[in-house]
């Protein structure tokens, strides 16, 4: 799967060097925990801005799922499963509809 195949309607998107160095860095600073955090955090902002109702399909549901067990210590000992959640959702959403 090629991801960046979403760019092909754009072009390339230049990224600001500086502003990765920033991300990398405050990445650098947090633990896994205050990362997942954030990203759960991020993920319900976005169905918030966009308009949808969370979790806005059962992908999504379950990849929290993971996060929220991974965060309270039970199940595995990575983040595997919700990441496996989150790639098929990205996935199902690059298929054209039709």
């Amino acid at each position: 799967m090629n991801i960046y195949a979403y760019q092909r309607p754009l072009g390339p998107i230049a990224d600001d060097e500086a502003l990765r160095q920033q991300f990398i860095a405050v990445y650098d600073a947090k633990t896994h925990q205050q990362v997942v955090r954030f990203c759960h955090a991020y993920g319900h902002r976005l169905h918030e801005l966009i308009g949808h109702t969370f979790p806005y399909n059962s992908d999504i549901a379950d990849a929290y799922a993971g996060m929220e067990q991974w965060l309270a210590g039970k199940g595995r000992t990575t983040m595997r499963p919700a990441t496996q959640a989150f790639r098929l959702a990205a996935r199902r959403a690059l298929q054209p509809t039709e």
